[in-house]
């Protein structure tokens, strides 16, 4: 197995990673973790997919935020 192709391998497995806290649900801990594994395959093999998704991924973890700040229970 080359270098490249091990790369390639190790990104895949932090993209399945991410995609897997991403279907445990939209919360706060889930969205962070799913961030930090889709910058670790960006990290070993820089994607336009998986930046986009990281991109997304922030955007709706910055409006979880604001919602959870707004939400009457925390205030």
């Amino acid at each position: 197995m080359t270098k490249q192709n091990r790369e390639l391998q190790i990104a895949k497995a932090y993209v399945r990673i991410g995609n897997a806290h991403l279907k445990k649900g939209e919360t706060e801990e889930h969205l962070t973790a799913a961030i930090d594994a889709y910058e670790g395959a960006q990290m070993e093999n820089r994607t336009k997919d998986a930046e986009r998704k990281i991109k997304a991924l922030q955007v709706k973890l910055r409006k979880a935020k604001e919602l959870a700040y707004i939400d009457p229970e925390k205030a």
